[in-house]
This record gives structure tokens, C-alpha cells and sequence, in this order.
């Protein structure tokens, strides 16, 4: 099971910290992933990647300072779809897009109805 703490301490004056993420990816051990690292492609963007053939470039988390937004994704449990779509590029995408959350959530509804069940969670900071 995926699971997720997400602490939003920006407008907490007493608050030591403007965030605190935990976040357990439910995934097999050895699926080949690159830990969190600035992106090659945007070093704005922090994240791992998933390196498994066919879903490379994916990712479960990813978190931008500079445009104050975090996405994550949280697999569900249920039954599997034969050939499901990739649900990392769903976060991928969101991070390199200027849409408005609300924007992207409808252009990726098509996409996300051929993907295995997940949740979707975004965390706007606005912009520092």
C-alpha cells in the first residue's frame, strides 16, 4: 500500500519547517529506480525515476521549489488492467506543464482511464 504524510508549514510562524513529506512508494524492491535528484532534463524539478523498460521517465514524486507544486502519485489496490498505460507520466508530465492543476486534471482524464487504479495529489505552494 502507498502511503503519504504531507506537513504544509509555509504560513506556520511558530513552525520550523515549510514542509515535511514521508512517502512510501508500494512497488517491487527490485524495480530499477534512480533516487531523488535534481532532473537532467529541468534541474527545477526534484525526483526519482523510473527506469523499468517502458516506463522510463516516470515518476511517483516529484517537487518543484521554484514553481511551488509537489505531485504525487499513490497506486490503489484493485484489479489490473491486461495493458494499462504508465501512471508516471502522469506526475512527469504535471511537473513540466504551466497549466493550472484544475486544467491538467481534465486534460489527463482520457489518459488516466487506461491506467491501473491510482490517486493523484498535488500540492501547490504558490510560487516563493
Amino acid at each position: 500500500m502507498c502511503i503519504v504524510f504531507i506537513y504544509n508549514g509555509v504560513n506556520e510562524t511558530e513552525s520550523d519547517y515549510s514542509l515535511i513529506l514521508i512517502s512510501n512508494r508500494d512497488e517491487h524492491f527490485e524495480r530499477p529506480a534512480q533516487c531523488m535528484a535534481p532532473w537532467n532534463e529541468d534541474s527545477n524539478v526534484y525526483g526519482g525515476k523510473d527506469l523499468e523498460p517502458g516506463c522510463e521517465g516516470g515518476t511517483w514524486m516529484a517537487v518543484s521549489p521554484t514553481r511551488g507544486k509537489l505531485g504525487l502519485l499513490l497506486n490503489l489496490p484493485g484489479v489490473k488492467k491486461e495493458s494499462a498505460k504508465s501512471r508516471g507520466r502522469i506526475v512527469s508530465d504535471y511537473m513540466k506543464s504551466t497549466m493550472p492543476l484544475s486544467e491538467y486534471v481534465e486534460f489527463i482524464h482520457n489518459y488516466s482511464m487506461q491506467c491501473n487504479e491510482f490517486l493523484f495529489l498535488s500540492v501547490d505552494f504558490g510560487t516563493p
